[in-house]
């Protein structure tokens, strides 16, 4: 499936596709030490100072994630938890959905 023929799917199930990270990156100050043990002192030039770096795997890392918007009122609500490993297979589950 394209991307032109995944964008009506998506309009019609007010849906968002997110790609996961692989690894999340924790920036904190170096005060916070006894809080990450496992953190690295970096000197980011963005902060232009030391800061403590940790890297943590995500558990859903280099998956998508689907989350459909759900009307309730005035109020624009998203269900998600649904996982995939691909576009593809992200397309194959918008296409069999029921509109709500």
């Amino acid at each position: 499936m394209t991307f032109k023929e995944l964008e009506p799917l998506m309009v019609k199930h007010g849906a968002v596709i997110r790609a996961i990270t692989e690894n999340e990156h924790i920036i904190v100050e170096k005060r916070h030490a006894d809080q990450f043990p496992n953190a690295k002192i970096k000197f980011l030039p963005e902060f232009n100072r030391e800061m403590l770096v940790e890297v943590k795997p995500c558990k859903h890392g280099g998956q998508f994630v689907l989350e459909c918007i759900k009307h309730s009122g005035a109020t624009v609500k998203f269900s998600g938890n649904h996982f995939f490993g691909s576009l593809d297979e992200v397309a194959k589950y918008l296409a069999g959905l029921e509109e709500v």
